[in-house]
């Protein structure tokens, strides 16, 4: 069986209420187009596309006065024993496309959302057991995709 080298999702939101920490950053409390772009290449690299422009500008295909964020970021994770694993990640934009206020809290504002993921992480895996069964959301699309993936990586490296 082939095994993809990336998979692609991507999600397009039009006419959204802006993210309470893009309106900090960004000063625009109107409606924004947003999208967010992933590529996941197993085993554990996700480059994002993540970006913000004002309601009908063209949302990717925005004029500059209209895009507001156009970032890309790399997160990757890499075990260390079965229970620890780091996590690694670094966003880049186009230079002068933010001040270095708007880049601070937007890096501040990162920081934080990691900080509640972890507190969420940790305590699922606390409580985790193979007993316990999964449900299965179609908001998980994605990941039912990855975890597929890398279950088949997992097979083939055992022989299976």
């Amino acid at each position: 069986m082939t095994i993809p080298i990336t998979l692609g999702f991507s999600e397009y939101c039009k006419t959204f209420d802006p993210a309470p920490a893009h309106i900090k950053a960004l000063g625009h409390e109107g409606k924004v187009d947003r999208w967010q772009i992933v590529d996941f290449t197993p085993p554990s690299f996700m480059a994002l596309t993540v970006g913000v422009a004002k309601a009908g500008a063209g949302m990717t295909n925005a004029a500059r006065d209209n895009l507001m964020l156009d970032r890309r970021t790399l997160h990757i994770a890499t075990p260390e024993t079965d229970s620890k694993t780091h996590y690694f990640w670094t966003t880049v934009h186009e230079k002068g496309a933010l001040t270095e206020d708007q880049e601070k809290l937007i890096c501040e504002q990162s920081v934080e959302t990691f900080h509640e993921d972890l507190v969420i992480l940790e305590a699922q895996k606390e409580r985790y057991t193979n007993t316990i069964p999964r449900v299965d959301l179609a908001a998980d699309s994605a990941l039912f995709q990855v975890r597929r993936v890398l279950n088949r990586l997992i097979e083939n490296q055992l022989g299976h």
